[in-house]
């Protein structure tokens, strides 16, 4: 979301009832400004990098544990965005996170053109040098359509920011390994912010986040673990549907 007094990423996925307000929680991906530039927000054709985003996840999670609350790691995040920038020698006055994209716009873009949603497409898997880094499932196409291309580039800024990869490809069986993982995770289920239940879910190798609304599960988002995630945390039980095990 860009404009206000700073712009921000929302922390977790809400679904407002309709003719609703609802008080999203966020996070500031701009932490040098505090002056209104516009009253409005408008959201911008990119969402955080992905290994920011796993990282909130997992803010965010131990969050609703300790506190109720949905809050991040807010020095956290801009410490890691003040971070990337450097890395990527993206300079910005307010140390806003769209610099880092607007830096590194031609090859992000590349990206975007290379990989293109597909009729039907639900979900996506995102893997650099053969390895999975993270998993998107969305309960409509439509829905995938809207967020595809905003996903490819979160993801394009991290393989810019890394070593560089063996070019390998990630196989079937390994995004099918991920989805067990995914269902044989530890989880807990709280009441979400607006209709359903806020999931979140926790294994050895992965950490994540899903909204379970209308009978369904209407987004799953999964990370793999980058070393600095804990799992040593005693409230999960298994990842499963609120109100039993199914199949998602």
């Amino acid at each position: 979301l860009v404009g206000a007094q700073q712009n921000r990423v929302l922390n977790l996925t809400i679904l407002v009832p309709a003719k609703h307000t609802t008080v999203i929680p966020v996070s500031c991906v701009e932490a040098g400004r505090w002056k209104m530039e516009s009253t409005d927000l408008k959201v911008a054709d990119h969402i955080m990098y992905s290994l920011g985003r796993g990282e909130r996840v997992t803010h965010v999670t131990a969050s609703m544990r300790s506190s109720g609350t949905h809050k991040s790691d807010q020095g956290a995040v801009w410490r890691d965005i003040a971070a990337k920038a450097t890395r990527l020698m993206a300079s910005s006055p307010t140390g806003a996170m769209s610099a880092i994209y607007e830096r590194h716009a031609s090859s992000v873009e590349e990206f975007a053109r290379a990989f293109t949603w597909r009729e039907g497409q639900c979900g996506v898997a995102f893997a650099i040098g053969g390895r999975i880094l993270g998993l998107e499932i969305f309960d409509h196409p439509e829905v995938m359509r809207r967020f595809f291309q905003k996903l490819v580039r979160s993801y394009a800024l991290d393989v810019l920011d890394g070593t560089p990869a063996a070019n390998e490809a990630a196989s079937v069986e390994a995004v099918s390994a991920l989805v067990t993982q995914i269902g044989a995770a530890r989880s807990f289920t709280e009441q979400a912010l607006g209709i359903g239940k806020d999931v979140r879910f926790n294994g050895p190798e992965i950490c994540g986040a899903a909204l379970w609304a209308n009978e369904r599960y209407v987004h799953i988002c999964t990370f793999a673990k980058n070393g600095r995630a804990s799992d040593a945390l005693n409230y999960w039980t298994r990842m499963t549907r609120p109100s039993h095990r199914r199949t998602f």
